[in-house]
């Protein structure tokens, strides 16, 4: 499968002539590998996983991220599922992923659970600043986009993030969109217009959290994407593996 992702700037020709060529796969070739933390000879292309969680039985699994309304999810690339090979189930979620082990056990206390989603890799950009309003123009409504990217500047400097009030970004406020203090579209909309509620906006509706590093790379180095939030009956191929936490 072609591999659609922008990055935002094309590869050297000296590099493409040194490197080798990535083997294509699908999610039940990936799936299998992952199985047997067995890796392959040359890079991988064509597929993305997406580290889930939810309450088991519940809907949590049936869409690439659960909360209610996202347009748009974060996946890990190519590089970065190689890199889960060389890892446990607990270190993707921690060093994978770039959650906190206080994150983690929050989650585990909330009854949390784990799958890794593999799944066709398209249609998405790479998740650095330049990669994020792409998809904020091209997926919500002009309104938002026409009033979020005149902070463009501000949103990219990482300074803002500390400027939000800690209780605003709770899993209570931020995973709950019928929450009065949750920055929903029509909110954000008929709010103040102000880079520290455009960057809220963001976090509430993105996930674009203070551990965002702006640079395509998750703190822990896997590469990350933006792609549109589907439910996996809408597409053409998926894999779900159990991930076993603790």
């Amino acid at each position: 499968m072609t591999n659609t992702y922008h990055q935002g700037h094309d590869m050297t020709e000296a590099a493409d002539q040194c490197a080798p060529l990535p083997v294509q796969m699908d999610p039940t070739v990936y799936a299998e590998l992952f199985r047997k933390r067995s890796q392959p000879a040359k890079p991988i292309a064509g597929v993305c996983g997406r580290v889930m969680r939810g309450r088991r039985g519940s809907s949590s699994f049936d869409r690439l991220s659960f909360q209610n309304g996202r347009r748009l999810a974060w996946v890990t690339g190519p590089a970065g599922l190689l890199r889960f090979l060389n890892m446990s189930d607990t270190e993707i979620v921690i060093g994978g992923i770039g959650k906190s082990r206080t994150w983690l056990d929050e989650k585990l206390r909330e009854g949390m659970g784990w799958k890794l989603a593999i799944v066709p890799q398209t249609g998405g950009e790479l998740a650095n600043w330049d990669g994020v309003f792409s998809m904020i123009r091209g997926h919500y409504p002009e309104r938002i986009a026409t009033k979020l990217l005149r902070w463009k500047s501000e949103l990219a400097d990482g300074a803002l993030a500390t400027k939000i009030e800690a209780r605003l970004v709770t899993g209570e406020i931020k995973d709950n969109p019928s929450h009065p203090l949750h920055m929903s579209e029509e909110t954000y909309l008929a709010c103040e217009d102000t880079a520290v509620n455009a960057r809220l906006f963001l976090w509430h509706s993105l996930g674009v959290s203070e551990q965002f590093t702006g640079t395509g790379y998750t703190t822990g180095g896997a590469d990350e994407y933006l792609v549109p939030n589907q439910t996996f009956a809408d597409m053409s191929s998926y894999t779900l593996i159990e991930l076993h936490v603790d």
